[in-house]
């Protein structure tokens, strides 16, 4: 209701004020307390699959961005931008109105388990893991472990978004696109974005959430390679790039979920996956001044990718560290 309403507000807004009001903090708190306790909420139920159903989740909120854009554009061609936020806010009040009468309102059980399942003792890497002691959000951040994981996140979330808010601007400053291809570019990517939380999901559940994320780090390392060779007319190396990107950036966010609470433990992962997810919000505000500003300073996007390969270096490293903690603590 308050992710709707903040729409309504900006389709109402008169002056900047109000779209702040509206969008930035009742669609920006909305969003934010959906986010957050539904994909926690999916994890605890399906403690034998927390990959899969954190993938699924995440990319139910990433494909949004493929479905919504389109629809939001015809109706501003249509109606306008006030009455298309004024649609949307009372549409999605509506539909999530009625979808939520289908949630289970009684809240997860401490230590479910699914008939006839038992968390394996033993697995590769820490898939399925069960975590030796359940963990509130003070105790989470006084482990260095936690500090490692958010810091390999905002890593994660910093190359990601670099490429990604700057897709369109890349595929026609620095490919030669038109506008019209470079918004295609853009929807393809989330396409990706949605299947990498998918994909990665599962591949954490069968190897590990620490061993996809390195796999993952040494892909993102290979895609930024491929980003920073790209020219004016390199369409096919630069969809391969930027659509890698798009799923590395998305396993993150698969992964995440269940890579914290099997550290933290599933009792208190509502609030605990919220903290880590700091480290993501982060990112989304450092990494697009950080390629804006070296674009507007250098005039091309290269030194950008540098960055960003050291950040998925780094982010490389740490999840070594990760592992010697953990020997540590185990």
């Amino acid at each position: 209701i308050m992710f709707g309403l903040g729409f309504v507000v900006c389709g109402l807004a008169k002056n900047v004020p109000m779209l702040i009001i509206g969008f930035g903090l009742m669609c920006g708190l909305g969003m934010g307390l959906a986010y957050g306790c539904t994909i926690s909420n999916s994890v605890k139920f399906f403690p034998d699959k927390k990959g899969l159903v954190g993938g699924i989740a995440t990319a139910s909120y990433g494909i949004s961005s493929v479905i919504v854009p389109p629809i939001a554009n015809r109706l501003n061609d249509a109606v306008g931008v006030n009455n298309s936020f004024l649609i949307i806010g009372i549409v999605t009040v509506v539909v999530v109105g009625i979808f939520s009468l289908f949630v289970e309102k009684t809240p997860c059980p401490n230590g479910f388990a699914p008939l006839g399942w038992e968390a394996p003792r033993k697995t590769v890497g820490d898939a399925g893991r069960k975590s030796s002691h359940e963990k509130n959000w003070k105790e989470m951040i006084s482990s260095p472990i936690f500090y490692v994981m958010i810091i390999m996140l905002f890593f994660g979330g910093s190359f990601g978004m670099m490429a990604i808010s700057q897709a369109s601007g890349m595929a026609q400053k620095m490919i030669g696109m038109t506008p019209a291809a470079a918004a295609v570019v853009v929807s393809v990517l989330a396409l990706f974005n949605a299947a990498g939380r998918i994909v990665a999901g599962v591949l954490s559940d069968k190897l590990g959430r620490i061993n996809t994320l390195t796999l993952v780090y040494i892909l993102a390392i290979v895609a930024l390679g491929l980003l920073f060779i790209c020219k004016e007319g390199s369409v096919a190396i630069f969809y391969v790039g930027i659509c890698l990107i798009g799923v590395c950036f998305g396993a993150f966010m698969g992964i995440y979920p269940g890579f914290t609470s099997d550290n933290f433990g599933v009792k208190n992962s509502s609030i605990n996956y919220g903290i880590m997810f700091i480290g993501f919000s982060a990112s989304g505000l450092a990494a697009p001044l950080i390629i804006s500003n070296i674009y507007k300073t250098t005039g091309a996007y290269q030194k950008a990718f540098i960055v960003a390969i050291v950040m998925a270096a780094v982010g490389l490293a740490l999840s070594f560290m990760y592992r010697a903690l953990e020997k540590t603590h185990s």
